[in-house]
């Protein structure tokens, strides 16, 4: 465990550090930003300076282009997760091959009341992570353990 790292989100940059031997990437509520449109001039990124979008924040996860007014030019529409979703900053993203079969195991966490806990499912979890089936066999074994009682047990 001592060559995996924890990457912290600052802003739109990230830098890992080691933090109990897990690697993580953190999203703060702080870390979460407006859209920003960016054009090229000459090799230079240069922000549009949009004030209709500086006031927009969100998890964006999607964007779609199109024409989508019919007026010849290239539309975008962005997606986020949504004030009613479970999904709400700071979260933090486990990776590494915990269970050494050679791929990455991502693990999505929330934090509740100063603890992460994992955002899937005991289901989603031990499709990923099959050596927790046998350290876990009920639900409410599962249903209170944080992320770094489950990484210590593997």
């Amino acid at each position: 465990m001592n060559n995996r790292y924890r990457i912290r989100n600052y802003g739109s940059f990230s830098r890992p550090t080691r933090h109990l031997g897990f690697p993580t990437l953190k999203h703060s509520e702080k870390a979460i930003l407006p859209i920003t449109v960016l054009f090229q001039n000459n090799g230079t990124f240069i922000d549009s300076q949009n004030e209709t979008i500086k006031n927009t924040t969100g998890l964006w996860n999607r964007i779609v282009r199109g024409d989508f007014n019919q007026d010849g030019r290239i539309d975008f529409a962005l997606g986020n997760y949504g004030m009613n979703s479970q999904l709400k900053p700071p979260l933090s993203l486990y990776y590494d091959d915990f269970d050494n079969n050679g791929s990455i195991d991502p693990i999505l966490c929330v934090l509740e009341s100063g603890k992460e806990y994992p955002f899937l499912s005991k289901d989603d979890i031990q499709s990923q992570l099959v050596s927790l089936k046998s350290k876990y066999v009920s639900y409410s074994s599962f249903a209170d353990q944080t992320i770094h009682e489950l990484c210590f047990l593997l």
